[in-house]
């Protein structure tokens, strides 16, 4: 059977109505929406390679309203150490610091990988990360050549999970008009 314009609009407008009075309803309130699971937990993170900018990640990421910095992960216990104290300055829980970031991928309660290590690490360390169940988000560059790239999309796709590569500064005001004005 066919549905006219008007039973299409008339089944809109009621089922609009009911979502909308179901906000309204005590059982259906904003509230309960919070008691969804996972809808409102943090992201438990591994920070990985904190030195410089890995350390500038750390803190950007530890001031959001959902996220914690769970662990620090870096060759140089000096950096751990820095970047700690930090993170310290920006949420209650001390992050755990590992020399290793493998120790860190051992773990059930991290959520995602930030990889700002050295960049020949950076294809290795994602690969690892999503075949230990994590997300994660790599600096760029994301690998050392096109293969490397591909085998993160792979990773990705097989392991279902989520991989973003660092590419704020391509939107940024000035690296724009910069890109713009070398295409005069």
């Amino acid at each position: 059977m066919e549905n006219s314009r008007r039973d299409f609009v008339k089944k809109t407008v009621l089922g609009t109505s009911a979502l909308t009075i179901g906000g309204i309803l005590p059982g259906f309130s904003a509230k309960s929406y919070a008691r969804i699971i996972g809808a409102n937990s943090k992201i438990i993170v591994s920070m990985m390679g904190v030195n410089s900018r890995g350390k500038a990640l750390a803190r950007n990421f530890a001031n959001q309203k959902n996220c914690e910095i769970a662990h620090i992960c870096d060759v140089d216990s000096r950096a751990i150490a820095a970047c700690t104290e930090a993170i310290k300055e920006r949420q209650s829980k001390v992050p755990k610091g590992f020399g290793d970031f493998r120790k860190s991928l051992e773990s059930k309660d991290i959520d995602a990988m930030v990889i700002a290590a050295p960049d020949h690490w950076h294809a290795p360390a994602s690969l690892l990360a999503m075949q230990a169940g994590k997300h994660v988000y790599v600096e760029k560059p994301c690998s050392h050549n096109p293969a490397e790239g591909e085998m993160l999309v792979e990773a990705a796709e097989k392991y279902n999970k989520v991989i973003q590569m660092g590419n704020q500064r391509r939107s940024w005001p000035n690296v724009i008009k910069a890109i713009q004005e070398m295409k005069l």
